[in-house]
Protein backbone atom coordinates (compact mmCIF):
# COMPACT_ATOMS: atom_id res chain seq x y z
CA UNK A 1 0.00 0.00 0.00
CA UNK A 2 1.14 3.29 -1.01
CA UNK A 3 1.09 6.18 1.84
CA UNK A 4 0.44 9.59 0.16
CA UNK A 5 2.14 11.60 2.96
CA UNK A 6 5.14 12.50 3.78
CA UNK A 7 6.86 10.07 6.64
CA UNK A 8 7.54 13.37 8.66
CA UNK A 9 3.84 14.43 8.57
CA UNK A 10 2.80 14.66 12.39
CA UNK A 11 -0.56 13.97 13.55
CA UNK A 12 -2.70 13.62 17.07
CA UNK A 13 -4.10 10.47 17.84
CA UNK A 14 -6.01 8.75 20.18
CA UNK A 15 -6.67 4.65 20.58
CA UNK A 16 -9.91 3.61 19.96
CA UNK A 17 -10.61 1.82 22.97
CA UNK A 18 -8.83 5.06 24.94
CA UNK A 19 -11.42 7.48 23.13
CA UNK A 20 -14.41 5.33 24.29
CA UNK A 21 -13.04 5.22 27.44
CA UNK A 22 -12.05 9.05 27.71
CA UNK A 23 -15.93 10.14 26.88
CA UNK A 24 -17.49 7.18 29.24
CA UNK A 25 -15.53 9.09 32.13
CA UNK A 26 -16.24 12.38 30.75
CA UNK A 27 -20.10 11.72 31.24
CA UNK A 28 -19.71 10.24 35.07
CA UNK A 29 -18.03 13.73 36.03
CA UNK A 30 -20.02 15.98 38.20
CA UNK A 31 -20.77 19.54 36.71
CA UNK A 32 -18.70 20.61 39.41
CA UNK A 33 -15.65 19.18 38.48
CA UNK A 34 -15.78 21.09 34.94
CA UNK A 35 -16.97 24.20 36.26
CA UNK A 36 -17.97 26.97 34.01
CA UNK A 37 -15.75 25.66 31.16
CA UNK A 38 -17.54 22.34 29.85
CA UNK A 39 -15.22 22.28 26.67
CA UNK A 40 -12.37 19.15 27.21
CA UNK A 41 -9.81 17.89 24.71
CA UNK A 42 -9.37 14.40 25.01
CA UNK A 43 -5.43 13.49 25.79
CA UNK A 44 -3.80 12.75 22.50
CA UNK A 45 -0.26 11.59 21.16
CA UNK A 46 1.45 13.62 18.39
CA UNK A 47 3.03 11.11 16.09
CA UNK A 48 4.76 11.24 12.86
CA UNK A 49 3.72 8.77 9.85
CA UNK A 50 7.35 7.24 10.09
CA UNK A 51 6.31 6.13 13.61
CA UNK A 52 3.41 5.10 12.36
CA UNK A 53 4.96 2.35 10.69
CA UNK A 54 7.20 1.78 12.84
CA UNK A 55 4.57 0.96 15.37
CA UNK A 56 3.10 -1.37 12.73
CA UNK A 57 6.33 -2.95 12.29
CA UNK A 58 6.86 -3.55 16.08
CA UNK A 59 3.87 -5.03 16.51
CA UNK A 60 3.46 -6.81 13.32
CA UNK A 61 6.78 -7.72 12.11
CA UNK A 62 8.70 -6.92 8.85
CA UNK A 63 6.01 -8.60 6.73
CA UNK A 64 3.07 -5.98 8.30
CA UNK A 65 5.18 -3.35 6.56
CA UNK A 66 7.26 -4.65 3.54
CA UNK A 67 3.86 -3.83 1.30
CA UNK A 68 4.21 -0.35 2.27
CA UNK A 69 5.52 2.64 0.39
CA UNK A 70 5.58 5.88 0.05
CA UNK A 71 3.86 7.95 -3.04
CA UNK A 72 3.52 11.08 -2.23
CA UNK A 73 0.07 13.23 -3.45
CA UNK A 74 -0.10 16.98 -2.78
CA UNK A 75 -3.81 17.09 -2.65
CA UNK A 76 -4.08 14.26 0.51
CA UNK A 77 -1.09 15.57 2.12
CA UNK A 78 -2.63 18.50 1.97
CA UNK A 79 -5.90 17.35 4.11
CA UNK A 80 -3.62 15.41 6.26
CA UNK A 81 -1.61 18.76 7.33
CA UNK A 82 -5.06 20.50 8.08
CA UNK A 83 -5.50 18.06 11.18
CA UNK A 84 -3.90 18.87 14.30
CA UNK A 85 -0.53 17.93 14.97
CA UNK A 86 -0.61 18.68 18.96
CA UNK A 87 -3.29 20.23 20.78
CA UNK A 88 -3.73 21.20 24.67
CA UNK A 89 -4.71 18.46 26.14
CA UNK A 90 -3.84 19.03 30.14
CA UNK A 91 -7.12 19.59 31.39
CA UNK A 92 -8.49 16.22 30.33
CA UNK A 93 -5.11 14.49 31.74
CA UNK A 94 -5.56 16.67 35.19
CA UNK A 95 -9.41 15.28 35.18
CA UNK A 96 -7.68 12.38 34.87
CA UNK A 97 -9.08 10.76 31.69
CA UNK A 98 -7.81 7.61 29.27
CA UNK A 99 -4.63 8.70 28.00
CA UNK A 100 -2.08 6.12 25.62
CA UNK A 101 0.57 5.63 26.78
CA UNK A 102 2.02 4.63 23.22
CA UNK A 103 1.71 4.18 19.54
CA UNK A 104 2.62 0.38 20.18
CA UNK A 105 -0.02 -0.07 22.74
CA UNK A 106 -2.64 1.91 20.25
CA UNK A 107 -1.85 -0.43 17.55
CA UNK A 108 -1.61 -4.03 20.31
CA UNK A 109 -4.81 -2.30 21.41
CA UNK A 110 -6.51 -2.53 17.92
CA UNK A 111 -4.70 -5.85 16.85
CA UNK A 112 -7.00 -7.40 19.70
CA UNK A 113 -10.22 -6.05 18.54
CA UNK A 114 -10.42 -7.12 15.18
Amino acid sequence: SAIPVRPDVSVVVIGATTAVTGLAQLSELDATELGNRVAVSLPGISVTVAEMVLALREVGGRAATDLISYQFEPSIEGIVAGWPSHWEDQRGRDLGLACDRSLVDIVRSYQTTV
